[in-house]
């Protein structure tokens, strides 16, 4: 009978545990990818300045200076993974482009479907040639119009989100 009991107590942790555990791991991605959008929509209709973003995401994790361009990068990566997040192009004060690269915890919520739904119903689907290697090298892209573009690997999943002023 005692023995009966510590493992019903035992199987009743291990429920509760994992029950807990679920629902706290659910939220915050909901809330992550809606703050995801919102972040990549505002800085492109608002046009925001380097100390906006920096007000907003904090410090980047890298600042990439480009000698030719006079383009800065502010790099932002995922704490745990070292996955680039964000990588956003300033020149002077003035915000020149925004790519967000989506990750696997994510990807779903930033399918073609849910680029449309943001973006407009306008995106088309392109495919570039480049020839500039010994190989042809073909990329595939939804072009959505003022500058936006997602770009697409040969499994149909998004890469990276792309917003050029």
């Amino acid at each position: 009978m005692k023995k009966n009991f510590y493992i019903l107590c035992f199987m009743f942790i291990i429920f509760s545990c994992s029950f807990v555990t679920k629902n706290k791991s659910e939220n915050p991605s909901i809330n992550n990818v809606d703050q995801e959008w919102k972040l990549l929509l505002g800085m492109q209709s608002e046009n925001w300045n380097k100390e906006k973003i920096i007000q907003t995401l904090g410090n980047p994790t890298e600042v990439f200076n480009d000698a030719k361009t006079k383009h800065e990068y502010l790099i932002y990566k995922d704490k745990s993974s070292n996955h680039q997040i964000w990588s956003i192009g300033i020149k002077g004060i003035q915000l020149s482009s925004i790519s967000f690269f989506p990750n696997f915890s994510n990807e779903e919520n930033f399918s073609m479907d849910q680029i449309s739904k943001h973006w407009g119903n306008n995106c088309i689907k392109k495919v570039e040639i480049d020839s500039s290697q010994p190989f042809v090298l073909k990329k595939n892209y939804l072009d959505c119009g003022l500058g936006r573009k997602a770009r697409i690997n040969n499994l149909g999943q998004i890469e990276g989100l792309f917003v050029e002023f």
